[in-house]
């Protein structure tokens, strides 16, 4: 957990914009991403890139879904388990940011 609040300083130490929070999530989710095997073949991730269609599999969105809940040391709730969450990096950003805040 202190990892966490040190990790949410760091986001807020910057223009305390809400998009640079934001920013800050999704370039970390990138990095997730670019280790999983679908995402080799993508030259970049844009944030609203259907990862889906990029080739995502759910097992693929599963192993995703467990990394970012490690990185960020946050639980999903259940009701962001959609398919919808974890379509593209903004998704994904926006729910770890709503479950950072909500703590």
């Amino acid at each position: 957990m202190v990892a966490r609040n040190a990790q949410q300083q760091e986001w807020n130490a910057g223009d305390g914009e809400g998009e640079t929070v934001l920013s800050n999530i999704e370039n970390q989710i990138t990095s997730v991403i670019v280790g999983l095997d679908f995402a080799q073949a993508i030259e970049s991730i844009p944030p609203t890139l259907d990862l889906y269609e990029a080739g995502m599999s759910s097992h693929t969105s599963v192993k995703l879904m467990l990394a970012v809940e490690d990185l960020f040391d946050i639980e999903f709730p259940d009701e962001m388990l959609e398919r919808e969450t974890f379509a593209s990096v903004a998704n994904i950003a926006i729910a770890v940011r709503d479950v950072l805040s909500s703590e």
